[in-house]
């Protein structure tokens, strides 16, 4: 199991949430996985531990905006904001 803060982004509208998270941490693992050039890849914890950041990281600032697509980032934006984050730890449980 996989624990992650959620965003301190403000909220104003729930809608999309859900899923810009999940686009962006499959996003993430994706990008790994077309990088390694890799058929059968299985994401390790600390790629699963970076989709869960991507995915707070989108669904952060979706919920900041009204409507389901208004947030929405690109991957330079997200990259930058990861950059930026100061604490955002996934903690796994075994």
């Amino acid at each position: 199991f996989y624990q992650i803060d959620p965003s301190p982004d403000e909220r104003i509208d729930a809608t999309g949430a859900g899923d810009a998270f999940a686009s962006a941490m499959i996003s993430k693992i994706i990008l790994e996985c077309s990088e390694l050039k890799v058929q059968g890849f299985v994401p390790g914890r600390d790629l699963i531990s970076e989709g869960l950041k991507w995915g707070i990281i989108v669904s952060g600032s979706v919920v900041g905006e009204v409507g389901a697509n208004s947030g929405l980032l690109t991957l330079e934006e997200i990259v930058a904001r990861a950059g930026k984050l100061v604490k955002l730890e996934a903690r796994v449980y075994t």
